[in-house]
């Protein structure tokens, strides 16, 4: 789930995105019956429906890499007990990015997760979409042809992360322990970007041995 200094599509990855997906998803308003429930508009490519990204989502995608400390998010069975959740993201010489999801479990443990991004077509957003594998899961993780990782928010120090159906939301910060005002604040923007904050848990980022 990451960047790169200008993520460029290879003519041969994009002619693959390109067949994988329909040319042409569109926009579905909130008022639409057929839409699973998100209260803003969202992409729809007749499989699935994804959230709109952030236009300001930046251009120099290295500017994305590094290392996001998960603040909050929706439960995950890979997340189950975890506390001191980060995602480390990278640039890779083949135009996609790496990602090391790592959190801490009970008694000390390290748990991490290794996988890739690629850039999905621009039909569902010019920047801040990526579809992200991950070797060691069945299906690589991956349930829709295009996005799985839209960052509907890119606050330069805070992005509001999310999957298709908004039933994967992830709050990164830059900062491991942002003042809680800036949290509560964060949380407040993901639920008007159409995240259920009902279903949101915080992440611990407190006695942690890996970060």
């Amino acid at each position: 789930m990451s960047p790169i200094a200008t993520l460029l599509l290879t003519t041969g990855l994009a002619a693959h995105l390109i067949a994988a997906v329909p040319t042409q998803p569109v926009i579905a308003p909130r008022e639409e019956a057929a839409a699973p429930a998100p209260v803003v508009d969202a992409v729809y490519d007749g499989s699935c429906y994804y959230p709109v990204p952030d236009a300001a989502f930046p251009e120099d995608l290295s500017a994305y890499t590094g290392r996001w400390y998960q603040l909050a998010g929706t439960p995950q069975i890979f997340t189950a007990a975890c506390a001191c959740t980060y995602a480390e993201y990278g640039l890779t010489p083949n135009g996609t990015v790496s990602v090391e999801n790592v959190c801490q479990l009970p008694l000390g443990l390290r748990n991490a997760i290794a996988g890739e991004a690629s850039p999905v077509a621009p039909a569902y957003g010019a920047r801040g979409t990526f579809q992200v594998r991950f070797p060691s899961v069945p299906g690589g993780g991956v349930t829709c042809p295009g996005p799985n990782y839209i960052v509907q928010k890119y606050g330069g120090d805070y992005a509001i992360v999310q999957a298709p159906a908004f039933d994967g939301f992830f709050l990164l910060s830059r900062a491991q322990h942002p003042p809680e005002e800036d949290v509560e604040t964060w949380l407040a923007e993901a639920g008007s970007l159409g995240t259920n904050l009902a279903k949101v848990q915080r992440v611990s980022q407190e006695n942690c041995q890996f970060t």
